[in-house]
């Protein structure tokens, strides 16, 4: 009989809720035990989770560092595209693992998956530090694969822990997670150059790596489960970021003011990843989530396309950041209104976005063979497209959404569904 989450009836139930003052859920077949939901706990796993998005997706966040200086130095006679699919290759392993990961954590919790995922990321940093000259098959493996391994197996968990504590305010409290991340992609980039101009580039990563493993020690500490460890049978944002420092560049900005493009895009992200799960628990999901889409496809259209010069490159960067950055929160937040919290891990369907990473690359070079102002345009144009055609499809599930479960919110509507858990077992 397959799994399912439904709201509680029992009078039992209710009565030990109003007289404890928690919010408590369970399930019809007590396959889970009840828990507590927004506890004082759980914003410390919260808290927890955004300490490990920091000390990891951060980094990525901040490969156009890494990226500016292996094109100058240490990987100087391979091309732009190689260097790029390094990042790529990173981020489709930390997104592709994500439903391994995620059915390691339904099923084994953290046990595993953070402490071995917190050893390979920071193993990682340290090897990048002694990576040789002109080596690329050493960097494609160390950065890209073992650096995006560790990623993968600390991503999803930090995510699909939400779902153990939270139900009224799920949307907000992911994106103060995924906010981790964005404060990350400051921090780091920041750091790394400043650090790399005073004591060199080996120091600097190992530097970005001791910051790494303490941050990763607290979320360590920090993140716990709510649901039993139970054994059962087993069947298991790139391109755009690069290229908008590479477009500065071509239209006469200094190295340095593109060089913090990232850090501009990333820093506005902060809010625009914790207001809008905030507003998305109140008016719901899709009602954010959409209209944001359509105007940061619009953002790309009306102000990247006829962009020149340094102010107006940089007015975009802050509003793409401040709009677009609501993807990574409100998505996974909406896949877990519709998903039993025991299986929300192997749900965050990240394998979709795992292989839209590993190509875009690729795709932007079929755009960009060399830099002109045309070749520039086509990119943004067909970008500009991409972000308003998943706005309508989103639109289009509001609208199927709201035929099916009314005017209420549907994070607070969908827990009234039983819903089969088949699709991952």
């Amino acid at each position: 009989m397959p799994s399912s989450l439904i709201i509680p009836s029992s009078h039992e139930a209710i009565a030990s809720s109003q007289t404890s003052g928690l919010d408590v859920e369970t399930s019809s077949e007590n396959a889970i035990p009840a828990i507590v939901l927004d506890d004082r706990k759980g914003w410390l796993v919260i808290f927890g989770s955004a300490m490990a998005l920091f000390s990891t997706t951060g980094i990525i966040n901040a490969y156009g560092f890494f990226q500016a200086y292996y094109t100058a130095t240490l990987l100087s006679k391979s091309s732009s595209t190689t260097i790029s699919l390094i990042g790529a290759l990173q981020i489709f392993l930390v997104y592709g693992g994500g439903p391994i990961a995620g059915k390691l954590f339904d099923v084994y919790g953290l046990s595993i998956l953070f402490p071995a995922g917190s050893m390979l990321v920071v193993l990682a940093l340290m090897l990048i530090s002694i990576c040789e000259q002109d080596r690329p098959y050493q960097f494609f493996l160390v950065q890209g694969v073992l650096f995006g391994v560790g990623n993968s197996m600390i991503f999803t968990p930090a995510v699909a822990v939400t779902g153990h504590w939270f139900r009224r305010q799920r949307a907000y409290a992911m994106g103060v997670i995924v906010a981790g991340s964005s404060l990350g992609g400051v921090i780091y980039p920041i750091m790394l150059n400043r650090l790399q101009e005073a004591v060199g580039f080996a120091w600097a990563v190992r530097i970005a790596g001791f910051l790494t493993a303490f941050g990763l020690l607290l979320a360590n500490l920090m993140v716990k489960t709510q649901f039993p460890k139970q054994k059962q049978k087993q069947h298991v944002k790139l391109s755009q970021l690069v290229d908008i420092y590479e477009y500065a560049k071509f239209n006469n900005v200094s190295s340095t003011v593109a060089s913090y493009l990232l850090a501009i895009i990333n820093f506005c992200g902060i809010p625009a990843r914790i207001i809008p799960g905030f507003l998305g628990d109140r008016f719901g999901i899709l009602e954010i989530l959409v209209p944001s889409t359509l105007f940061s496809g619009c953002l790309v259209l009306a102000l990247w396309l006829p962009a020149r010069g340094e102010v107006p490159i940089i007015l975009f960067s802050a509003l793409y950041g401040l709009f677009s950055s609501s993807f990574v929160s409100m998505i996974p937040a909406y896949i877990a209104t519709i998903t039993p919290a025991e299986h929300f891990g192997a749900r965050t369907l990240y394998l979709v976005v795992a292989v839209a990473c590993l190509v875009g690359t690729p795709t932007a070079g079929v755009f960009v063979p060399r830099f002109s102002q045309s070749n520039f345009d086509h990119l943004i144009i067909f970008t500009g497209a991409l972000l308003l055609v998943a706005g309508i499809l989103m639109g289009i599930v509001q609208w199927l959404s709201r035929g099916q479960i009314g005017e209420s919110p549907p994070q607070e509507a969908m827990h009234c569904m039983r819903l089969p858990c088949s699709f991952y077992e």
